[in-house]
């Protein structure tokens, strides 16, 4: 399927007027009349965003006091919540967005969303999504702006929020759904790098080494981390998939929630979802000032553990050699192939494997002889695209010199 952005009025099954964005690999289904939200992210028909059914298709017109009308999907907050309480300003969470192509190409399209004026919980405060995607891959590049048209300086986060699904259909397999982050080594919270709401099963820490990992479980609770390096991933293991949100981190800078900027939320009830989030830093507006925060969104069938997320893919299991085998998994974003290159101790290649086609539909595994050149120090598992250009290094493993 070639690129494309279109609008489709009374879109089935949603029986909403959807705008939807796809490429070869990836649907992406978004409503503006419930906020802008992203409803569905789909890579070969399967989506792990979790939608309301009790909501298909209604609307909620904003206004003061209402309750919180739960549709699901993806969508933006400012934070601290603190700062308004309970409900979310409803504006922002579900009012009308107004939305128009910005772009569009044979390569990218750019979808721009506009939130009227927030009224009530964040007074003045206006927000534009812009969704982008390309031909080639299966992310998505969004950039959420906040903008200050009040008359007031005020302070506030772009916090970003996707209820993804916790179970299958007429399934309560919630321990098959996880949620992974790195660790900061220097993280306020102490070793474990996290704090939550309440102790549960479900935080089962380290799960490889600096990687966090969290285990459905409908429980309500929530667990916050400062992380160092700017991922976060959820994975349903029996169907390999995973996403990914990759994003900028900024050292030294303010954020909300006692400095978190990840946290992962699970529902306790009858919705079956987990909220997968992102916080960026806190910022001071000045009136008619605005500020953006960019995350990538990635989607790919791998296996779990997720080690690591990047532009590229994510990492399954570290390239390994033992009893020599060289073993690995991954997962892409984009078709392509994958080979090894062995290098000596001054970079220069000594061999490079024949390359192994891949793509965003299949787990990456690597398994061969471990046969080398004594001088090898390192070895690169390359990731090349379909014309054969190098789009870059997915993992690397050092080669000690024997003594």
């Amino acid at each position: 399927m070639s690129l494309s952005i279109k609008e489709i009025k009374k879109c089935k099954p949603w029986n909403w007027d959807v705008w939807m964005l796809q490429n070869q690999w990836i649907t992406l289904t978004i409503v503006p009349a419930i906020g802008g939200r992203i409803m569905e992210y789909t890579l070969n028909g399967k989506s792990l965003i979790y939608s309301n059914p009790a909501w298909t298709g209604k609307i909620s017109v904003p206004a003061a006091d209402q309750d919180w009308p739960n549709f699901g999907g993806y969508k933006v907050w400012p934070a601290p919540q603190e700062a308004w309480d309970w409900p979310p300003p409803p504006t922002l969470d579900h009012g009308a967005y107004h939305a128009e192509v910005e772009h569009e190409s044979d390569e990218e399209i750019t979808l721009l969303l506009k939130s009227p004026v927030e009224q009530w919980g964040a007074p003045g405060l206006r927000l534009e999504r812009r969704v982008r995607i390309r031909q080639a891959d299966t992310r998505v590049f969004l950039k959420e702006t906040l903008i200050n048209e009040s008359d007031e300086s005020v302070s506030w986060s772009i916090w970003d929020i996707t209820q993804q699904i916790m179970n299958h259909p007429d399934q309560d397999n919630y321990d098959n759904f996880w949620a992974y982050f790195p660790v900061n080594k220097n993280s306020r919270y102490g070793n474990s790098g996290v704090r939550y709401t309440g102790e549960s099963d479900a935080w089962k820490g380290e799960v490889a080494p600096g990687i966090f990992g969290v285990q459905g479980s409908p429980n309500g609770l929530k667990i916050f981390a400062d992380a160092g390096q700017g991922w976060i991933g959820y994975a349903d293991m029996e169907q390999q998939l995973v996403t990914t949100k990759t994003f900028p981190v900024y050292p030294g800078r303010s954020y909300p929630d006692d400095e978190a900027r990840v946290a992962v939320y699970m529902n306790k009830g009858d919705l079956p979802y987990v909220e997968i989030e992102v916080m960026g830093p806190v910022v001071h507006l000045a009136p008619g000032a605005e500020t953006s925060f960019s995350i990538d969104w990635g989607i790919a069938h791998a296996n779990a553990p997720m080690l690591e997320a990047m532009d590229r893919g994510v990492v399954s299991q570290r390239l390994t050699e033992k009893n020599g085998k060289l073993t690995a998994q991954y997962g892409v974003f984009q078709k392509g192939s994958v080979c090894l290159v062995f290098r000596d101790m001054r970079g220069v290649m000594l061999k490079k494997t024949l390359p192994k086609s891949v793509s965003p539909l299949k787990p990456v595994l690597i398994s061969q002889s471990a046969e080398m050149h004594p001088d090898v120090r390192l070895i690169e598992v390359q990731f090349n695209g379909q014309d054969g250009h190098t789009i870059g290094v997915l993992d690397a493993l050092e080669i000690l010199p024997e003594k």
